[in-house]
């Protein structure tokens, strides 16, 4: 987490930016400081050392994690196949970002649709429902 040092650069940036606000007068009028957290004591606080610290400790990925479900062709080193079947679990398979092979840049909502598109339409070829002229399956047939 944290490894390249222009995500930690920019994470101290808004940090400065967020402490700016409590000088500010209507933070001021409200008496409001700053939580500062008690570990990470080694390190002065509020010095760059102790925000970078603080950020190790407590940044993490929970909205959108990606990249946990590897794909390969066999269970030793891999979940799933290449049509996003779970090896060794018959009927079963994962069609969401954990399979996605790194975590994308931006929002993974459109990537996960077209993952899953595809898939359905796999999955479709697979019990046998027929293409229409556009080459898509028809979906009336479901």
């Amino acid at each position: 987490m944290l490894a390249e040092p222009e995500d930690v650069d920019t994470l101290i940036k808004g940090i400065e930016f967020a402490l700016k606000l409590f000088e500010t007068q209507a933070f001021r009028a409200i008496d409001a400081e700053p939580k500062l957290i008690h570990f990470c004591k080694e390190f002065g606080q509020g010095s760059r050392q102790y925000w970078v610290c603080a950020l190790r400790h407590m940044t993490l990925t929970t909205y959108h994690p990606c990249a946990t479900t590897a794909m390969g062709v066999d269970g030793t080193m891999s979940v799933v196949d290449s049509k996003l079947k779970v090896h060794g679990i018959r009927g079963l398979r994962v069609v969401d970002p954990g399979v996605f092979p790194l975590s994308v840049s931006g929002h993974i909502n459109a990537p996960t649709v077209i993952v899953a598109e595809k898939i359905s339409d796999d999955i479709k070829r697979e019990y046998g429902l027929e293409e229409n002229s556009e080459g898509g399956i028809n979906h009336t047939e479901l």
